[in-house]
């Protein structure tokens, strides 16, 4: 049958796109980038953009009487029946979906001789009575520089204010907290900064590190769970005494290494299943390893075992198989990774850079736009190629939601989500 490819939400040409995203008594409102010229000029363009999910009406944003439509929005967040922008001249209140807007960002200013000038805002969160904001000096671009400095309204933005860093992170002696991000987790405010993870019970205050109760400094290339536990592994991250296999059995709270050897590699795939935990590296030609204990040993793959390509760009576990996608197809192993065997010679010089299934069929995903499908398990595979000529897409996340195929992508220019739409059966137009 024929297979069509579509975007639900075309953001390629301004609409809907942007920098900022938030859904809102059933509207998608989306915030855009803005470019100087056009304010230097004078030029007034939308900079907010509304879609109703239920009447599907679209509506472009300019609103001059606040002035937000000279800025760039950067984030939002939705507290009560209010919708908080941070922009790149400070923090705008809508009450009404993003229509109208009234500027709250008193405190929010820095001066240089007599004249007062807007922090830009890059970041917005809610917990409770308090909406927080990560700020820096006016940047270049609008693009958020990495980490800034932090600010809080207990009043609904009338009034903000900063926290002192010396009384709320103890192990830091500069005078910008330099936060990255702020999040919060079973009632625990979480704040990311250049020195370390920091947690509170609080609301911005008594802040403690988490830097040896949890893994930190690294970057987690994957995740796996099974039977009440969290597999994560790391690898080429700023921290390299942080690198391997990592494992919590608290939800997160706490994390140990269970193996000392996989602490040394740089990990960036894994899959679990009961006792049997598989680890790859999808950077480089590096052996996978296995551990059919829990991770208590680990046993080294090698070309000898029938895995001809040892860069790991995908692991699946499905019944008792495991598939591994490679630079040069689909390998498999049916006796837990002490054999292998390649899958099918169709998918010979294709990179796989992701496999799933879906009751008999199996997906992959490769570069150049091309997404296989199998409808035996395996054993035969077709070929689905995404209809933009002009970009060249890798396919490296794939989810089956009602029937209908979504397929993650990266690619020069044009990232995205992508959808195959299904009728009566899987896959028929």
């Amino acid at each position: 049958a024929q297979r069509k490819w579509y975007i639900p939400y075309d953001t390629s040409k301004g609409k809907l796109g942007g920098n900022a995203m938030t859904i809102f008594n059933a509207k998608i409102i989306t915030g855009s980038n803005l470019k100087k010229s056009n304010t230097e000029q004078g030029k007034k363009v939308p900079n907010i953009f509304i879609y109703n999910l239920s009447s599907k009406e679209f509506i472009s944003v300019i609103d001059s009487i606040s002035g937000i439509n000279k800025y760039t929005i950067t984030s939002f967040v939705v507290k009560d029946n209010k919708i908080f922008a941070g922009t790149t001249g400070g923090v705008f209140i809508s009450t009404d979906d993003g229509i109208n807007w009234k500027k709250k960002s008193k405190g929010l200013q820095y001066e240089v001789g007599a004249n007062s000038f807007d922090y830009e805002v890059h970041k917005l969160f809610v917990k409770g009575n308090y909406v927080y904001a990560i700020i820096t000096y006016p940047t270049q671009s609008g693009s958020f520089p990495g980490s800034g400095n932090i600010a809080y309204s207990t009043d609904d933005g009338e009034n903000w204010n900063f926290p002192d860093p010396y009384q709320i992170l103890p192990d830091v002696f500069l005078s910008n907290v330099e936060a990255t991000d702020i999040n919060c987790i079973d009632n625990q405010l979480i704040l990311t900064t250049q020195y370390g993870i920091y947690s509170s019970s609080d609301s911005i205050s008594n802040f403690v590190s988490i830097k040896d109760t949890i893994m930190c400094g690294g970057i987690v290339r994957d995740m796996a769970v099974s039977q009440g536990k969290i597999f994560a592994v790391l690898g080429y991250g700023v921290d390299q005494n942080n690198t391997g296999l990592w494992v919590s059995e608290d939800q997160g709270n706490t994390w140990i290494q269970p193996n000392n050897e996989m602490s040394l590699l740089d990990l960036t795939k894994i899959a679990v299943k009961d006792s049997f935990i598989i680890v790859g590296n999808g950077y480089y030609e590096k052996n996978p390893w296995y551990s059919t204990d829990n991770g208590k040993t680990f046993s080294k793959i090698t070309k000898e075992q029938g895995l001809d390509y040892l860069q790991t760009f995908t692991i699946k576990i499905i019944d008792d198989t495991i598939y591994i996608g490679t630079r040069n197809g689909i390998y498999y192993s049916k006796d837990w990774a002490k054999t292998w065997k390649k899958l099918n010679d169709s998918l010979n010089n294709q990179v796989i850079y992701y496999i799933t299934n879906y009751e008999n069929y199996m997906f992959a995903g490769s570069n150049n736009n091309l997404f296989f499908i199998s409808e035996d398990n395996g054993l035969t595979w077709k070929k689905s190629i995404i209809p933009f000529n002009d970009y060249i897409l890798k396919i490296n996340d794939i989810k089956v939601i009602n029937k209908s195929i979504y397929i993650g992508t990266t690619g020069y220019i044009r990232d995205g989500i992508y959808l195959i739409q299904v009728g009566g059966g899987i896959f028929t137009s």
